[in-house]
């Protein structure tokens, strides 16, 4: 079974945080289905606190690590 076309590749739950993460490499490219998923899901994010939708690459590995301390 397959997930939707562009939806993030990880979705974490703890406690009261739902998160949905997309991991680029460093050049990589967000897809058009990509796009519209993170734009869904941070509208969501924008009225739901602990919800949150992010696209990340190599470089924001500090961030990365601060979000899921």
């Amino acid at each position: 079974m397959h997930s939707a076309a562009g939806w993030p590749d990880l979705t974490l739950c703890r406690g009261a945080r739902l998160l949905f993460l997309e991991l680029k490499t460093q050049k990589g490219k967000l897809s058009f289905a990509q796009r519209e998923w993170l734009d869904d899901l941070e509208t969501v994010a924008m009225s739901n606190p602990g919800v949150e939708a992010h696209c990340f690459r190599p470089s924001d590995m500090p961030t990365i690590r601060e979000l899921l301390v």
